[in-house]
């Protein structure tokens, strides 16, 4: 408990201090849009699986229906006897969720970006800051050169990555700021 606390406190301090966007939510729990997209519904009420648009949903189901992109191979048992929901594991589905997955870590990033640099100087600061500091360090001078050379390469890329998130931030708010005043 007292981890979120202190966590929601940060976020109210930096808030107020101006380095959150108060226009962004910081969660987002409504997914119905990307529900509707899903091939495919569980109704909890009647444990069936059934292919998005089914007829054969009942309507006191309606709003016990579970959006499902992969129902997996043991999903048999649950199917509707008139659709015959088949999973079907396509290319775009795999690609579609290391793309979420990605966009999911670059708004963290962008939301809590503050809150995650000034933690680190915290935690840098302290006695376990220090002592990880430390073994990184320890650890970094037991690696040979190509692999200090390697993790030198993905450090730089991860820091370039992280200019790139907060530039594109910048222009996207001023190019929104830009259309509001229009």
């Amino acid at each position: 408990m007292k981890i979120g606390d202190t966590i929601a406190l940060e976020i109210q301090s930096l808030r107020q201090k101006g380095k959150i966007d108060p226009d962004q939510g910081l969660l987002r729990i409504d997914y119905r849009k990307e529900s509707a997209q899903a091939p495919f519904y569980f109704d909890m009420v009647h444990g069936k699986l059934h292919c998005r648009g089914c007829a054969a949903i009942p309507r006191d189901s309606q709003s016990a229906l579970y959006a499902v992109w992969d129902p997996g191979s043991n999903s048999a048992e649950l199917a509707c006897k008139k659709c015959c929901p088949v999973p079907t594991k396509g290319k775009n589905m795999a690609k579609d969720t290391a793309s979420d997955i990605m966009f999911g870590f670059l708004s963290i990033l962008d939301q809590f970006g503050s809150v995650l640099i000034e933690r680190g100087r915290e935690y840098s600061d302290s006695d376990r800051g220090r002592e990880v500091k430390q073994n990184i360090s320890n650890l970094f001078s037991e690696l040979d050169q190509a692999q200090q050379e390697a993790l030198n390469l993905t450090l730089s890329s991860l820091d370039g990555l992280l200019n790139i998130i907060k530039t594109c931030t910048i222009k996207f708010d001023e190019h929104n700021n830009k259309d509001n005043r229009e």
